[in-house]
Parts: C-alpha cells; sequence; structure tokens
C-alpha cells in the first residue's frame, strides 16, 4: 500500500517563480511524497539529505526567512563521540 501524501502545511515551501523549493520541518528534502526542488513544474532534484559523520543532524530550528529563502539549524550530535 502506498504511503499518503504529507500535508502541504507540514511542509517548508520556499518560492523563487518559476522555482519552488518543498522540503521538511527539518530542512532535508526526502524523495517520498511531493518533496523535491521544481522548476516550471518539472521535479528536477527529489532528495538532498545533510549527513554528518553517516547521521543526520538533529533539527533545532528553521523555517522561511523570506518567500524563496530558508534557513535551518541543526546540531551533530555523534561528533566527538568516536
Amino acid at each position: 500500500m502506498p504511503y499518503p501524501q504529507p500535508w502541504l502545511h507540514d511542509l517548508t515551501v520556499a518560492l523563487a517563480a518559476p522555482t519552488a523549493v518543498l522540503g521538511g520541518a527539518d530542512g532535508q528534502i526526502r524523495p517520498a511524497g511531493v518533496q523535491g526542488v521544481l522548476h516550471s513544474d518539472i521535479r528536477v532534484l527529489n532528495r538532498a539529505e545533510l549527513r554528518v559523520a553517516g547521521e543526520e543532524p538533529v533539527a533545532l530550528a528553521g523555517g522561511l526567512a523570506g518567500a524563496g529563502t530558508a534557513r535551518f539549524t541543526g546540531i551533530a550530535r555523534s561528533l566527538g563521540c568516536r
């Protein structure tokens, strides 16, 4: 059974027409659902996931800094643990 589409209001959307970026609240762009970079209604990127030492950072804050700009802050908790 396919996964249901996420609600668009759960995504962060940055828009600089004709390009739109739809990503998670943590700043990651995952291949499932509607997330990605779309240019003129064509998906040109479906995945952009940041990893530090093989692990995703823990999201601390993030969101729109303007209509076409989003900023996210996270912490790499695994650094120094090895």
